[in-house]
């Protein structure tokens, strides 16, 4: 990486993993630190890792017109981020942030899924990977369920209690707008080059602009396996069975830990508390079924 001068430095300590900021502008910092700042210590952390953020200048034109410096983000010295937007940088700081602080929570049972708190039992939600499951949970969380997790859910095995993380909720450009009165942070001139398909990096977005709340750790009542088709009619059908058992299991990420534990583990799960599949033709509508269902598929579940 190129000698730069840095123009601050951030330190955080998040679920005892370290995390330190650099930037060659200050104005960087206004992106990440409402998202980070309870996380904030003086020192750097005991192994802790440097995310780096060369920001570049934007130029004026006569005329008015504005042309986007190149920004690049290192994680150490490997180059993570290379674009046009410092908001997608901050995305990309934040989402592999996150990455960083899971991947080693192996005393959980880690599942690609979005979870949520209703009536203070959790709604696990396995998926594919697929960049609008976090904005099924962010509408899910307006909607009046409590924020656990949008993307990877963390699941403790003995109490059988979801957990959740303190970090933001990375969310996909494209479904800002379905957010209600939340703006996504980017303004794109131009439609984003990937078409919408989840390669530009998520956007952060709290639960406080969604006027949420978060949840506490809540006791499995309800998994819905999802998937997304855009256009079919939104519908929610019963499982189970082996189909329900693949599909749960292939979602779990640390498998090579629990090995043959997971599969007793998720098999006894699936028969303990009521399985459906969920799919996805439009988030608003999926989340309206998943509230409208929630109470009485979680009534016998003990809190």
């Amino acid at each position: 990486m190129e000698q730069l001068s840095w123009a601050a430095e951030d330190n955080y300590l998040i679920d005892e993993v370290g995390v330190s900021v650099r930037a060659t502008d200050e104005t960087f910092f206004g992106l990440v630190r409402p998202y980070l700042a309870s996380f904030a210590v003086d020192e750097p952390p005991e192994g802790y890792r440097r995310f780096s953020a060369n920001v570049g200048e934007d130029r004026t034109w006569p005329g008015g017109k504005v042309t986007r410096g190149i920004n690049s983000l290192y994680l150490g010295m490997l180059r993570v981020y290379r674009g046009r937007y410092r908001e997608e940088m901050a995305g990309r700081l934040l989402s592999l942030a996150r990455d960083m602080v899971t991947d080693g929570q192996n005393e959980f049972f880690r599942v690609r899924a979005g979870a949520v708190a209703v009536n203070g039992a959790a709604i696990i939600l396995p998926s594919a990977p697929e960049p609008h499951l976090a904005g099924l949970v962010a509408i899910l969380v307006q909607r009046g369920a409590g924020y656990l997790a949008d993307s990877m859910a963390k699941i403790d095995p003995v109490l059988r209690r979801s957990h959740g993380t303190a970090l933001p909720l990375m969310v996909d450009e494209v479904d800002f707008p379905l957010l209600q009165g939340v703006d996504a942070p980017v303004p794109r001139a131009r439609p984003r080059r990937d078409g919408g398909r989840g390669v530009v990096p998520p956007l952060p977005v709290s639960v406080e602009q969604l006027g949420g709340a978060w949840a506490d750790p809540a006791p499995i009542g309800w998994i819905v396996l999802v998937s997304f088709d855009p256009g079919e009619e939104t519908r929610l059908e019963p499982a189970g069975g082996a189909d329900a058992l693949f599909r749960f299991t292939e979602a779990v990420l640390n498998l090579h830990v629990w090995q043959d534990r997971a599969l007793l583990f998720t098999r006894d799960l699936l028969e303990s508390v009521p399985v459906s599949t969920l799919v996805v033709g439009s988030l608003p509508d999926a989340a309206d079924l998943l509230m409208r269902f929630a109470p009485s598929m979680l009534g016998e579940v003990s809190v």
